[in-house]
């Protein structure tokens, strides 16, 4: 991945940023994907997909930037970058990409970070959707030299699905914002970003510490992004743990241990460059466990090791104690063996 998103102003009314996910390295591929121009087609599936409450087993994939449930423009949908799109007829490198997708290097790597990030650690998908919108950029823009590349991966084992948003590339236009949520027959749920010029924001951030890249789960009445148990904190429950070089703040959270104070942590603590992050407890900040060479009068405690050393004492100790009355009973046994026999002898 690279180090830096880099900003291009590109002309009046238009912003563009490219983030850190590659197209070659990390984008899920397609061994023969359908490709779109324009318009959308139709995928039938053989196993139901559930998403906000149904299960439905036909989908439509556009070149608007949307997955769809019922013939275009549907109601119901799922949208990584949703606005005024539609691939460059002039451009080979321009188009939309679509599968459905079984091969198990593609389904390790979704479930992996489906395990990582979220508690559905047993979760095993049957199969994968995978949209890649490559280049494609407004219809009435004048500017065609930056362009939105995006993706969406949808993995579902048939009662749960999954959705994972992956930016390159992103390009704001004043005149068409895009929208970036989820639809459902009764409820939605959108990025707070949407429809204005942050949108483009998304390439640089993440809910998984990855950047521009946002997991969701997705079959149930309400929407679920990832970041359970870990930093989280911000509008709709978005991670505030994000890569974008700011040394932003985020909380440490735990709903096993709901009533704890949550401890505010530094994002290099909580999230380090690679981000896999596993917070199994919220610390209260009278118990901040001391760095070596700290003294617990610096603002920090080594109760959890003490305590942890008592424990190990007192267990040492209980053992010890047990041994010693085993042995006693079985010295007492041949002792009496012994006075019998010389008592027989006498």
């Amino acid at each position: 991945m690279a180090l830096l998103p880099q900003v291009t102003l590109l002309i009046p009314g238009i912003l563009a940023v490219t983030g850190a996910v590659s197209v070659d390295e990390d984008f899920y591929k397609c061994a023969n994907p359908g490709v779109i121009f324009p318009g959308y087609q139709r995928l039938d599936l053989t196993l139901k997909l559930p998403f906000y409450g149904e299960k439905y087993n036909t989908l439509f994939v556009t070149t608007r930037g949307t997955v769809e449930f019922a013939s275009p423009p549907s109601d119901i949908f799922i949208a990584p970058f949703s606005g005024n799109l539609e691939p460059d007829s002039n451009d080979a490198n321009s188009c939309v990409k679509f599968c459905r997708d079984t091969a198990q290097t593609n389904i390790d790597k979704a479930e992996c970070l489906i395990h990582r990030y979220t508690d559905y650690s047993c979760f095993k998908a049957k199969y994968l959707i995978i949209a890649t919108w490559d280049e494609v950029g407004y219809q009435d823009s004048v500017d065609n030299s930056v362009n939105n590349t995006f993706q969406c991966v949808i993995a579902t084992d048939g009662e749960m699905s999954f959705a994972i948003f992956q930016y390159n590339m992103l390009q704001w236009k004043d005149t068409s914002p895009a929208y970036v949520g989820f639809n459902g027959t009764n409820s939605t749920w959108k990025m707070p970003c949407s429809m204005t010029e942050n949108i483009v924001s998304l390439v640089e951030t993440s809910n998984v510490g990855e950047e521009g890249v946002w997991l969701f789960r997705i079959d149930q009445d309400t929407i679920e992004p990832a970041c359970r148990d870990r930093a989280m904190c911000g509008e709709d429950q978005l991670c505030s743990c994000l890569i974008d070089n700011n040394n932003q703040q985020c909380l440490c959270k735990n709903t096993a241990m709901s009533g704890e104070d949550d401890l505010t942590c530094n994002v290099d603590t909580v999230c380090p460059d690679n981000c896999i992050v596993t917070v199994t407890q919220t610390i209260p900040p009278s118990e901040t466990p001391c760095a070596e060479g700290v003294q617990p009068s610096d603002g920090c405690s080594n109760t959890p090791a003490i305590v942890l050393g008592v424990l190990f004492v007192l267990a040492t100790v209980i053992l010890i104690i047990v041994v010693v009355i085993v042995i006693i009973k079985k010295l007492n046994k041949y002792i009496s063996i012994f006075l019998n026999f010389l008592q027989g002898h006498s």
